[in-house]
């Protein structure tokens, strides 16, 4: 493996054609394979994170295929990240990164990125359900900011509020969230703290 590079070059391994779309742990990362070449090279979808190295372990998962749901190339900083979810109507919402993904039941369609996207130095760090839409709850350094949206508009449906502190969890509370930061907590119908 080459550090910054997608292709794997592997000795005595048995890639085959049907290794593409399945997901593939490298030195303890997980990754998607893009393409196949021949039983000892393929490529990844995203680039290998770690530094250069050889006769790493891996292990692919041939069991299922997470492409129909793959967010491809990843929008979260790193492993530690993780992906908050809600349901909101016929959606189910996700952060990811700096962007908002959306699961529609009713058509079974999968917007990874373009959803709702805020700006690339932020991070989701919540998404919760109300009656007024969904409350997105994303950081920005020591700071961060709660977003109202509706699942169908391309911006906020009201002014950002702005916090002090870190958000720790919303939680839905008698048609309003309470929302708790490292240094606040208050609770918000979306529009106004």
């Amino acid at each position: 493996m080459t550090s910054g590079s997608a292709a794997v070059v592997g000795t005595g391994t048995t890639f085959v054609a049907g290794d593409v779309d399945k997901r593939i742990v490298i030195g303890g990362v997980w990754y998607t394979i893009s393409a196949f070449t021949d039983a000892t090279h393929i490529t990844l979808s995203t680039n290998f994170a770690a530094g250069t190295a050889s006769g790493l372990s891996y292990a692919i998962y041939r069991g299922w295929n997470d492409k129909y749901q793959d967010f491809g190339a990843s929008s979260l900083a790193d492993a530690a990240d993780y992906r908050d979810a809600d349901t909101y109507e016929d959606w189910v919402v996700m952060g990811s990164g700096f962007n908002v993904a959306i699961y529609n039941v009713t058509d079974n369609s999968f917007n990874a990125t373009s959803a709702f996207t805020l700006p690339s130095n932020f991070k989701v760090v919540s998404v919760r359900s109300g009656r007024t839409g969904i409350l997105i709850g994303s950081t920005l350094g020591s700071r961060s900011v709660l977003t109202l949206w509706d699942a169908q508009s391309v911006r906020s449906i009201a002014p950002w509020i702005w916090l002090k502190g870190s958000i720790q969890c919303i939680k839905p509370y008698l048609g309003n969230w309470i929302v708790i930061t490292d240094r606040e907590i208050l609770l918000t119908n979306g529009y106004n703290r």
